[in-house]
């Protein structure tokens, strides 16, 4: 999902996006998943990454990069959740990686 935003008078931008990460264990034993995922990182002060919900809690983050050590019973299933807004001049364009 993603949307923009952007007000008549506001110098800035906004993207929103959400991200679901599902898990299915189809085998007969219970399993640990280890599962890495990033959001943007910028080094421009123009630019600004808000992390917003993030469900479960990761084990490890740092720069933008999230670590989960999910623990998946057999026949079942797990959802990562997060979602981040991007802020940025408005009339710019996006691009990945962030500046």
């Amino acid at each position: 999902f993603e949307a923009d935003k952007g007000g008549i008078v506001s110098k800035k931008s906004t993207r929103s996006y959400l991200y679901e990460l599902k898990i299915e264990n189809l085998r007969d034993a219970k399993s640990v998943v280890q599962v890495v995922d990033k959001i943007p990182h910028s080094q421009s002060e123009d630019i600004k990454v808000t992390l917003e919900k993030i469900d479960p809690n990761p084990e490890k983050q740092r720069l933008g990069i999230m670590e989960w050590d999910v623990v998946v019973d057999p026949k079942d299933k797990s959802t990562l959740t997060y979602s981040f807004t991007v802020e940025y001049p408005r009339g710019e364009s996006l691009s990945t990686p962030l500046p």
